[in-house]
């Protein structure tokens, strides 16, 4: 395992956001967020080696392959715990934050997990 978290809390507009752009933004609990209704927060977690393309991410019980990594996205994750996942076939990390997924469907985030 790269890196490991919890989810702590999911945000009022977080299944909204995925809905209509396919992003889930991730950051620490301990991050200090003014989009708190937009983030899954998430424990403190090291990474242990650079998320690359053709990783498997899982949340909860669903597998995505990595496809792309923004040029930022490791050392957001190393410092706030932050990144936007996007989802969707054919969709990419077009900032520097982000980090492209594919998988069968859209993921069900649920504190705890």
């Amino acid at each position: 395992m790269k890196y490991t978290v919890e989810v702590t809390a999911v945000g009022d507009s977080v299944e909204q956001l995925l809905e209509m752009s396919g992003n889930l933004v991730l950051l620490n609990d301990t991050e200090a967020a003014a989009y708190k209704n937009m983030v899954v927060s998430h424990t403190v977690g090291e990474l242990a080696e650079d998320i690359a393309c053709g990783d498997t991410l899982v949340i909860g019980h669903q597998e995505y392959e990595v496809t792309e990594v923004g040029e930022d996205a490791n050392q957001d994750l190393r410092e706030q715990g932050h990144c936007t996942l996007v989802f969707g076939a054919g969709r990419h990390a077009d900032q520097p934050g982000q980090i492209a997924v594919s998988g069968a469907e859209m993921p069900r985030v649920i504190a705890g997990y």
